[in-house]
């Protein structure tokens, strides 16, 4: 496995999608490197500063041309007077496939039909649907009622100036409530996509991805439009 080395200057990306609080995309930088320590500035997002507790498992990537790599470390001490932090050599290493890799979180409103065997597919009901992250393999869909694991749908997606439409199978199916009440939502995995429609999804991927990196922002949505 070659080119997975990390030098000092290297910039690194933390994408953190669990934590309510620390919520975004951060960026942080090589300063320094032996044998047993990786020195790393600690992760921003604008003036913001990504807290990480000592021993806790971490993960960051290196985004190339051509690859992504991840490393999977644990944090030594973090000081935010010294604006540094120490992870324990060695790291965990593994290579992305650039292809499926990256979750942006997105907020387009759209619309799917389930697929029923029993009716021509023009006679197929259409429901609106909002779809809240996105990813070259598939996408979370947010719904007021609940979808069933292993229902088959198709779906308008809207990036940029084109709609695409795409099959997808549910995999798995959560429950959520915030001031609105509750909502149901539902992983979904791209089925039989064509290769030129899955690079448009990657590259808009990479490119919000990017963008938000880019900005320090916090992921938030690109809002598309319910086409008939």
């Amino acid at each position: 496995m070659s080119g997975h080395q990390l030098k000092i200057n290297d910039q690194l990306e933390f994408m953190v999608s669990d934590r309510n609080t620390y919520r975004g995309a951060y960026q942080s930088q090589v300063r320094a490197i032996t044998d047993e320590v990786l020195f790393l500035d600690v992760p921003r997002n604008k003036e913001r500063i990504m807290i990480i507790n000592t021993n806790e498992q971490l993960e960051f990537y290196r985004v190339t041309e051509t690859t992504i790599w991840r490393y999977r470390g644990t944090v030594m001490t973090q000081g935010v007077s010294s604006r540094l932090m120490k992870i324990k050599q060695p790291l965990h290493i593994d290579k992305i496939q650039r292809r499926n890799f990256f979750r942006v979180p997105v907020n387009i409103l759209t619309k799917f039909a389930r697929a029923d065997e029993t009716k021509p597919m023009g006679e197929w009901e259409w429901e609106e649907t909002r779809v809240r992250d996105l990813s070259g393999g598939g996408l979370c869909l947010i719904n007021k009622t609940p979808l069933k694991a292993g229902l088959q749908l198709v779906i308008d997606l809207p990036l940029n100036q084109e709609t695409l439409q795409l099959w997808g199978e549910v995999k798995r199916v959560g429950m959520e409530c915030d001031d609105e009440g509750l909502f149901y939502v539902s992983g979904v995995e791209f089925l039989d996509i064509f290769p030129s429609d899955q690079d448009l999804v990657v590259q808009y991927v990479f490119a919000k991805q990017r963008s938000l990196l880019r900005k320090g922002n916090t992921p938030g949505g690109e809002e598309g439009t319910l086409n008939s």
